[in-house]
């Protein structure tokens, strides 16, 4: 059953309903106004700065204009008290000044008149050297007189010996032509004279013969000594090439070079042997290759001292960089080198693929060394890793690169007479860089003979003149 309201209430709820509506408009459109005052204000409050700042735009060069006038001032009164005082201390010092420039013109003619006094001592050093070697000509004349005066002297003496002895002979011919023998029987001395001439044929051939292999023995011992002649010479010239190399390093680093006489005289105190800087104890028997070798050592690495154990790695600092026993100069340090054997990164080419490319061979195989220095010359200058190839011509540079960066770590090569240094960058495609620079000629590996070679010569002279009967 359904209920409906009455009239009256049905209308008054109707006008409860539009009343609540109105007031939330009401509400609404309050809350709108009080956000457009809210606006309103921080619009006047952003013009009111805004305002302020314009005007301290204004001020602030003003203000800045008084304050560097305030600075000028002071900086003007701090000048010209300064100016005061340089002038009173000009004025105070001006016969210091005047002193001096007299000084410097009494400097001027003394220097002068000291040139003059060097170049009359050079002069007269001149005409003393002059006289000197006039001197020693005169001395090397007098001394050729006299050794001809005593070969005179000496002929004389034989002549006059001739003489006395050709005296003595006549005088005994004369005594025989004036006695002679009695004739014996002429058949028994013709049968006698037969016999001695049948044995002297005998003893003739017999003479021949011996003489034949005297000959022969003589001359085998001549090339013997001649071989061992030579094989001395060339030993004593490589001792005189080590000195030499030497003097070059004492006039490069006298430290280093004192370093290696001491060692030289103590290498007693050391487990192994201890070699000296690759500039002396390293050649390059083809010297072809000498400018490209040295082109692979920097200028520590041909003058440092290179040890086999670490035991006398730190004998050797302990005498050389850390203690005086060794007498250097004080304050001198010693390149020494050691590092323990690990495995190294192998040639970058096979010898068919090294040939194919137009090179000779790699470092390595044209140095000659002591066996003990072959692990520094792989594993600090990487001379096991670096091709060499005389004639640049054939050289096939960017295979080259290639094949030398292909396993990542790069590598020398040497074509002609550029050193070219390849390495792969780390990011990206990884392209292969080449950095190229010229060869200067050598100095330092110059040798004009091989150590080991005239050794062996000599031994196998040695043993082979011991081993004849």
């Amino acid at each position: 059953m359904t209920h409906s309201l009455p009239p009256a209430r049905s209308s008054r709820i109707s006008k409860m309903f539009k009343s609540n509506d109105e007031q939330e408009r009401l509400k609404t459109m309050q809350e709108r106004n009080s956000q457009l005052e809210r606006d309103v204000q921080r619009y006047q409050e952003r013009k009111r700065i805004e305002k302020d700042i314009a005007i301290l735009k204004v001020l602030i060069p003003v203000n800045e204009y008084h304050e560097a006038k305030e600075r000028y001032q002071k900086a003007k009164d701090r000048q010209r008290e300064l100016h005061a005082r340089v002038r009173k201390l000009k004025d105070r010092n001006a016969p210091a000044h005047a002193k001096l420039e007299q000084l410097a013109v009494q400097h001027k003619e003394y220097e002068k008149a000291r040139e003059k006094k060097k170049t009359a001592s050079r002069q007269k050093f001149q005409q003393m050297k002059n006289k000197w070697s006039e001197n020693d000509k005169l001395e090397r004349d007098a001394e050729d007189v006299t050794n001809k005066l005593d070969g005179l002297k000496r002929a004389e003496k034989e002549r006059v010996k001739k003489i006395k002895e050709i005296q003595g002979h006549n005088e005994k011919w004369q005594k025989e032509l004036d006695n002679p023998p009695k004739l014996e029987d002429l058949d028994a001395i013709n049968a006698e004279m037969r016999k001695v001439n049948r044995e002297h044929s005998q003893t003739t051939t017999r003479m021949e013969d011996l003489q034949e292999r005297q000959r022969k023995n003589v001359d085998s011992s001549a090339a013997q000594q001649a071989n061992i002649s030579g094989a001395l010479d060339q030993l004593r010239n490589l001792e005189d090439e080590r000195h030499r190399k030497l003097e070059k390093l004492r006039a490069w680093d006298r430290d280093m070079a004192d370093a290696v006489v001491w060692l030289r005289n103590h290498q007693d105190k050391f487990k192994m042997e201890v070699f000296e800087p690759p500039m002396i104890c390293c050649t390059v028997p083809d010297r072809r290759y000498t400018d490209a070798i040295e082109a692979c050592f920097n200028q520590d690495q041909l003058k440092i001292l290179v040890t086999q154990c670490e035991e006398d790695y730190a004998t050797l600092n302990n005498y050389l960089n850390d203690g005086e026993q060794a007498g250097l100069r004080k304050g001198a340090r010693i390149n020494t080198w050691f590092r323990p054997k690990v495995d190294l990164s192998p040639p970058p080419m096979n010898e068919a693929e090294l040939k194919a490319l137009g090179f000779d061979d790699y470092a390595i195989n044209k140095i000659e060394c002591p066996d003990g220095l072959l692990w520094f010359l792989t594993r600090e200058v990487n001379l096991h890793r670096t091709a060499i190839g005389l004639d640049a011509s054939r050289v096939d540079v960017n295979a080259a690169m290639e094949a030398v960066s292909r396993d990542g770590s790069g590598a020398k090569f040497i074509a002609g007479r550029v050193m070219n240094t390849v390495s792969r960058s780390r990011y990206g495609k990884r392209a292969a860089a080449n950095m190229t620079k010229d060869l200067r000629p050598a100095r330092n590996l110059v040798s004009s003979t091989s150590k080991w070679f005239v050794i062996a010569t000599f031994c196998g002279v040695y043993l082979q003149r011991r081993s004849r009967p």
